[in-house]
């Protein structure tokens, strides 16, 4: 919210997607020249905080820029809503987008599954769960320092140098209220766990140098 507002020249539309259990928000926004590509994207906040307003201005940029239909989604969060809602909220969601191209004006689009870290994590785990159920054909992942591991345990978790904006205190609190200790060793909570990457969409990746 601290962000100055995105350009103003990128049209927006709400909508909602019937999830299980209720309605979830999407924010559709478009871009002032021809899109290229339709992107969903997933906030991050450790699947606790956060929300499409909160990235309205991330996503009017992100539009903008790179001259995508981007669809912003809300998913539920912890701790009212742990480990599997919010995966089953965004995969929803991005059912929901691929059936609505034409209503969006995204018909033969690419589509790219992007987010920033618990949002990177939704996104690759969206990717895996579309090609084990022959879901939405994805042609690119976009993992921005995502979050891949829930053991918490690589090296640089205790690594004091790392311990700047996110640290290991913080994500552990995450972690806890998103999926309890055995959950965490599912694949789909910690994606770099997954026993096949195969025939996954190509992946960018950004990591922070000083991220844990």
């Amino acid at each position: 919210r601290s962000m100055p507002p995105g350009p103003s020249q990128v049209s927006s539309s709400d909508f909602q997607i019937s999830v299980s259990g209720g309605n979830i928000r999407a924010r559709v926004l478009t871009p002032s020249t021809s899109a290229k590509r339709l992107m969903v994207y997933y906030h991050g906040g450790g699947w606790v905080i956060g929300n499409i307003d909160d990235y309205d201005s991330v996503g009017r940029h992100l539009a903008e820029i790179s001259e995508s239909i981007v669809v912003m989604v809300e998913y539920r969060k912890a701790p009212e809503h742990p480990f599997p809602t919010p995966i089953n909220d965004c995969y929803a969601a991005l059912e929901w987008v691929d059936n609505h191209r034409a209503d969006i004006n995204a018909l033969d689009l690419p589509l790219v599954v992007a987010g920033d870290s618990a949002g990177g994590n939704l996104s690759t785990v969206m990717a895996i769960q579309s090609r084990d159920e022959d879901g939405p054909k994805i042609d690119l992942q976009v993992l921005i320092y995502p979050v891949t591991d829930g053991r918490m345990s690589a090296n640089s978790w205790g690594d004091q140098d790392k311990q700047l904006f996110l640290t290991s205190d913080i994500m552990t609190f995450f972690w806890e209220h998103y999926a309890d200790s055995s959950q965490r060793l599912n694949h789909k909570a910690s994606p770099l766990l997954a026993q096949d990457l195969s025939n996954l969409p190509p992946a960018v990746v950004l990591t922070a140098e000083f991220d844990i």
